[in-house]
């Protein structure tokens, strides 16, 4: 019983947002979806720049090469990182 109580639960909430949005409330909503846009995109780029990074120090440093490997995957981690932000941005559009 308790399943179907919590999924009662979930079914009014819905029903609740369905209801703010066709009484024109779409405030709540725009802020949540801009709040999550944002950070998806901020983690997204730091991680890729923040993993070249660390992998070109690595490799400067078995290679003996610093600091041209280290420059070079953070040139690519800001490539990924921003193709990464463009499909993230088309999913939230």
């Amino acid at each position: 019983m308790p399943l179907t109580l919590e999924m009662d639960n979930k079914a009014n909430k819905n029903s609740e947002s369905d209801s703010d949005l066709q009484s024109g409330n779409k405030t709540g909503s725009f802020a949540k979806r801009a709040l999550g846009l944002a950070t998806a995109v901020s983690f997204e780029i730091a991680v890729m720049t923040l993993s070249g990074y660390y992998l070109g120090r690595f490799l400067d440093e078995k290679f003996a090469t610093a600091p041209w490997l280290m420059l070079v995957c953070v040139l690519v981690g800001l490539a990924v990182g921003f193709f990464v932000v463009i499909k993230t941005v088309k999913r939230f559009l």
